[in-house]
């Protein structure tokens, strides 16, 4: 199922820094494009917008955000196919109301999905799970494992 979600639209008509800002957005250092964040201080749960502007003079806009932790409050439970409907929806309001743009959903672009599976383990196969997952070695990776006496594995 759908953990993380990033829908993206693109724009002609961009937005000027004075209007970003007065949305509440900040500006991000970059070397290739202007990008402005916006997040949410008084709710994490709700989308992270981000504007970038291309030199071709499009604006693009990315929401990002924990389906199960946006609709749920938490990542405890996952969504199913009907929730990450609602997840759309809620994300199309939501940036909608934010930026003052018609951010639909049904015509953006995914451009990020993480997927993820919940796994019944109960204690032994948990410890069993996390002594494979230990041993796993995966290119680029570097892991550094300590056992409870601090000794390193």
């Amino acid at each position: 199922m759908i953990d993380t979600l990033q829908l993206k639209k693109c724009y002609t008509r961009p937005l000027g820094d004075d209007e970003l800002r007065d949305l509440g957005a900040f500006p991000i250092f970059s070397r290739k494009n202007r990008i402005f964040a916006l997040n949410s201080a008084s709710n994490p749960t709700l989308p992270r917008i981000t504007f970038i502007f291309t030199p071709n003079g499009l604006m693009h806009v990315m929401a990002e955000c924990s389906v199960p932790k946006m609709l749920f409050g938490h990542n405890a439970r996952l969504p199913n196919q009907v929730d990450v409907y609602e997840a759309l929806w809620m994300i199309s309001k939501c940036v909608g109301t934010a930026t003052g743009l018609d951010f639909d959903a049904a015509d953006a672009t995914v451009s990020l999905v993480h997927f993820t599976k919940d796994v019944q383990l109960g204690e032994p196969g948990a410890h069993t799970a996390i002594n494979q997952l230990a041993r796993l070695r995966m290119k680029g990776l570097n892991k550094l494992f300590f056992s409870d006496t601090g000794k390193k594995i």
